[in-house]
C-alpha cells in the first residue's frame, strides 16, 4: 500500500475549538484578559452559539462554541493546555496582569515544568492556559533528566498516548 503524499500543514489554519458555558465570561477572559480580537461569531446554527477569537493574519484562531443546556465537563483539564511563549519581559509581565486585573488568579500547575517560567491560569471553563516567559523552537535538542542532551530522534519520555497537546514532549 502506497500512503499519499501528507499535506503540508505549516500553512494550514488550525483552529482551536474548545466547548463553553459561559461564551460571555469566556470571550471576556480571552477577548480583555489576553488582547484577543473577536474574529467572527454566529448564533443558534443548529443550536450552537461560537465566537472566534484570534489576530488577524495569524495562522490560527480559537472557537468558543455553547450549545444551549449543555454544561462543559473539561476532561483531564489540568494538563488540557493553550501555552503562550512570551520570550519579551515587559510583554509577558503585562499579559500575567491583565489577567490578575480582571480577578484572575494563577493557578498551581499539573506538570511542575510550567511553573518554572510561567503562571498558568484557568479560564471560566475551567481550561487552563499557561502564559510561559520563554521562546519555544522546535529546533531544541531532547535532554534525559540529568540534563545531558541526547541523540537527534531520541526522547527521553516516551508519550503513552497521542496527545493533541504537546506538554509531555521534551523541549
Amino acid at each position: 500500500m502506497v500512503m499519499a503524499t501528507s499535506p503540508d500543514l505549516a500553512r494550514a489554519h488550525l483552529r482551536i475549538a474548545r466547548l463553553s458555558t459561559d461564551l460571555v465570561a469566556a470571550v471576556k477572559f480571552y477577548r480583555d484578559g489576553l488582547g484577543f480580537e473577536v474574529l467572527y461569531e454566529f448564533k443558534d446554527h443548529d443550536g450552537f452559539d461560537a465566537v472566534m477569537l484570534g489576530r488577524k493574519g495569524a495562522q490560527y484562531h480559537l472557537a468558543l462554541v455553547r450549545k444551549a443546556g449543555h454544561t462543559v465537563m473539561p476532561g483531564s483539564p489540568h494538563d488540557n493546555l493553550l501555552v503562550f511563549y512570551l520570550p519579551d519581559a515587559a510583554e509577558w509581565n503585562s499579559a500575567v496582569r491583565r489577567l490578575r486585573d480582571l480577578g484572575h488568579q494563577p493557578v498551581k500547575a499539573f506538570n511542575p515544568y510550567w511553573d518554572k517560567k510561567g503562571q498558568t491560569f484557568e479560564d471560566p471553563d475551567g481550561y487552563r492556559v499557561v502564559l510561559q516567559h520563554d521562546s519555544w523552537s522546535a529546533s531544541r535538542r531532547a535532554t534525559n533528566q540529568r540534563g545531558r542532551a541526547l541523540p537527534p530522534g531520541r526522547s527521553s519520555r516516551v508519550p503513552t498516548a497521542l496527545r493533541a497537546d504537546c506538554s509531555y514532549w521534551p523541549r
